[in-house]
């Protein structure tokens, strides 16, 4: 499998984890991350494996593999030379609202 040690890194994110993966047969890394409140999840390629994908159809690879809520994701292109697919945006503070709800419905 490539390696993805030197995939660029935003100072302000977190990344809360992170695993080398196979989408379709191509190799790719998946990262779960936080940035001023907001969790979400990326697929990255190297852009050389994916230069002839369209971006429809590099959603579909992701798709395949991982659930995707909802319609809210983007596709950055030429980025360092990696093809970043982020998804499953979400508030951290919607998530703390929807878990205490579930505590209260427990109680």
């Amino acid at each position: 499998m490539k390696n993805f040690s030197d995939v660029p890194e935003d100072p302000d994110t977190t990344i809360l984890a992170q695993a080398e993966v196979e989408i379709g047969d191509l190799p790719a890394l998946y990262q779960s991350w936080s940035w001023e409140g907001i969790l979400a999840e990326s697929v990255i390629f190297h852009s050389g494996d994916v230069a002839g994908v369209s971006d429809e159809a590099l959603l579909q690879m992701v798709q395949d593999s991982y659930t995707i809520l909802e319609d809210k994701f983007t596709i950055k292109r030429g980025s360092e030379g990696y093809v970043f697919v982020n998804f499953n945006f979400r508030l951290h503070e919607d998530l703390l609202d929807s878990e205490s709800a579930g505590d209260l419905k427990q109680s």
